[in-house]
């Protein structure tokens, strides 16, 4: 390396709080990039802001997966439950004592 910032380990220690303060600015610097001025600034944050919104959705599909595969399991755990219920109940006999005086 030359002793520039690679993109990539300046975005992991920088990308975050770049992208926050680019907003916070956002529409003076796109006022005065229309106007030919932060063109760099703008890119950068287009191509860090993309990243970090794939990386939020990526995180929020993988919640939603590991929320989908516990109740999967709790789910299927509950189902072999009822199903071994079902065959207890299906040995017990049904049983009636008949009353005095009425079995004829």
């Amino acid at each position: 390396m030359s002793g520039l910032a690679d993109e990539k380990s300046a975005y992991a220690a920088l990308g975050k709080a770049y992208c926050k303060a680019i907003e916070k600015y956002e529409a003076v610097l796109r006022h005065f990039g229309a106007k030919g001025y932060y063109k760099n600034t703008l890119t950068l944050y287009t191509l860090w802001n993309k990243r970090l919104v794939k990386e939020e959705t990526e995180r929020e599909v993988s919640i939603i997966e590991k929320d989908i595969n516990a109740s999967s399991k709790t789910l299927e755990d509950a189902r072999l439950k009822i199903k071994k219920l079902k065959k207890e109940i299906n040995l017990i006999e049904d049983e009636e004592i008949v009353s005095i005086g009425t079995e004829f």
